[in-house]
């Protein structure tokens, strides 16, 4: 019973979070790669980027204004927690706005991120992209 129960729970084990995750809304992936004693996660592919280059245009700083979103880190700074990765930071390029971050695996395939102002946090749910839909764009010269 104890071997059951443990193969049970690596399967969704909530520090499991790396892979490439499809945003809330399924406008965008993400791929999320361990780096050190942290994670980081990075855009990869957002609706249209084979047509349009979309920049930064929201950031706060000025210099950064003229990056694309391909490719941009919008997750990074997380702690390993006993549960989730804690006291990192979360990008929102929409907004040009930075949150206090948690992330976590709810189950195989969905991914809990967190973003939090002062108390008050909001959680979207994350879908684990499936390996053939996965999609690496990439702006080098052919």
């Amino acid at each position: 019973m104890l071997a059951a129960f443990l193969i049970l729970s690596a399967s969704t084990m909530p520090l499991d979070v790396e892979g490439v995750w499809y945003t809330e809304g399924g406008q965008s992936q993400v791929e999320i790669v361990r780096e050190g004693d942290s994670v980081t996660g990075r855009i990869v592919w957002y609706d249209g980027w084979e047509n349009e280059i979309v920049l930064d245009t929201e950031n706060p700083d000025e210099a950064l204004r003229g990056r694309e979103l391909l490719g941009l880190p919008i997750l990074e700074g997380f702690n390993e927690g006993r549960n989730k990765w804690r006291k990192g930071k979360i990008y929102d390029p929409t907004e040009g706005k930075t949150y206090r971050s948690a992330v976590y695996r709810l189950d195989e395939n969905t991914l809990a991120v967190e973003g939090c102002v002062s108390v008050i946090c909001i959680t979207q749910e994350w879908a684990r992209v499936p390996e053939e839909d996965i999609v690496r764009g990439s702006r080098e010269a052919e």
